[in-house]
């Protein structure tokens, strides 16, 4: 757009422009910036961001930090190369959006003896009846299991870690039979099963932080903590795990969700799950990760040999399927082979469209399978 962009470099025997640069990827890091890198294009001296078809920025790195943009906000990047001969052509385009503006009044977690909401559910023990639900909105976390009730067999725990033992080295909360592979010292939920009592214990100890349990086993045993009050920082990932014991003094452990084998709970028997995918910026009971108009996104579209690599914001757990049309108003397709499970820490997907012989475009989307 009339803008003139000028790079110093060696004399060389041959100059030419430079190659075009490969690789654009856009990530969305606040409400108002978007990161880019690429990678470096031969003979290029610097580069020259363009963002919604203008130039705003020249480097002479592989990346570039575009900030003061507004929330929630729709962007699309292209960069060129350039030395003294000239400018490269531009690369492929790549767009998204900045993150949407967390609300500040975030409805409270219900504590009342029933889950939240369905979609919580993070693991099952259809073998144990055993379930593991938990969501976070701010610092606040939301963990629930099954009700012990107040009249079961069973006392019930729920165990949250930012870390792991090596093995299950601890002793069982409560001088439970066996042992667990979580320090005594961190957070768990726990109740018991033949009178209302239940209690957050940390140290060792009991607290008064907000919990819950219904008086039957239909119902839920659940409740909230800080995660900065309880770990001194917010932790990258969290390591869960509910568990039943049998009520008497030295009982063994009887179920726990995720299944394991007992008679410990090991460091592999846990849930590891990212504290951002948690997420659920909304507090309407969807995670943020698993929402087109927040955090599940096209995070980039890349030509590359052998042909379209695309890659998305995933939630763990969580299966994909990309599809593809030939034009706009055609019907979708799956794309052979591109079916995609997120495992527990794979935050980001990925898949590479080889496209046949005389196709030179396609569109494509992605999809969340049931």
């Amino acid at each position: 757009g009339g803008a003139n962009w000028n790079f110093s470099v060696s004399a060389n025997s041959n100059p030419q422009p430079p190659a075009q640069p490969q690789n654009l990827s856009v990530t969305p890091v606040q409400t108002n910036q978007l990161n880019l890198s690429w990678s470096a294009a031969s003979g290029a001296a610097g580069y020259v961001v363009d963002r919604d078809n203008s130039p705003i920025a020249t480097v002479t790195s592989t990346g570039y930090a575009d900030s003061g943009l507004t929330a929630n906000s729709y962007h699309c990047y292209s960069i060129v190369a350039s030395n003294s001969v000239g400018f490269s052509t531009p690369s492929a385009t790549v767009c998204t959006n900045t993150l949407a503006a967390a609300p500040t009044n975030l409805p409270p977690f219900a504590l009342d003896g029933a889950f939240d909401y369905p979609g919580y559910l993070l693991a099952s023990n259809p073998a144990a009846a055993g379930v593991l639900y938990a969501a976070l909105r701010g610092t606040t976390l939301y963990v629930a299991t099954g009700s012990p009730g107040t009249s079961g067999p069973n006392d019930n725990f729920l165990f949250v870690s930012d870390q792991l033992l090596p093995g299950a080295s601890a002793p069982a909360p409560w001088a439970k039979s066996g042992n667990i592979a979580v320090a005594t010292t961190k957070p768990y939920l726990a109740s018991e099963s033949q009178n209302t009592y239940l209690s957050w214990y940390v140290n060792g100890a009991p607290t008064n932080w907000p919990c819950a349990k219904a008086s039957t086993t239909s119902g839920a045993l659940g409740g909230t903590l800080d995660l900065v009050q309880a770990f001194g920082y917010m932790p990258t990932n969290l390591y869960l795990c509910a568990a039943a014991y049998v009520t008497t003094n030295g009982g063994p452990l009887v179920a726990q969700c995720p299944a394991g084998s007992g008679p410990n709970i090991e460091s592999n028997e846990f849930l590891v799950i990212p504290v951002t995918a948690l997420r659920d910026s909304l507090g309407n009971g969807t995670f943020d990760l698993l929402d087109p108009a927040r955090g599940f996104k096209l995070l980039s579209a890349q030509m590359l040999p052998p042909g379209v690599a695309l890659s998305w914001a995933s939630m763990p757990g969580h299966d994909y399927q990309v599809v593809y049309a030939g034009a706009l108003g055609n019907g979708w397709n799956d794309m052979p082979g591109a079916s995609n499970f997120a495992g527990p820490l794979q935050l980001i997907l990925s898949y590479t469209d080889a496209l046949p012989v005389g196709i030179t475009q396609r569109y494509y989307r992605v999809k969340l399978l049931p």
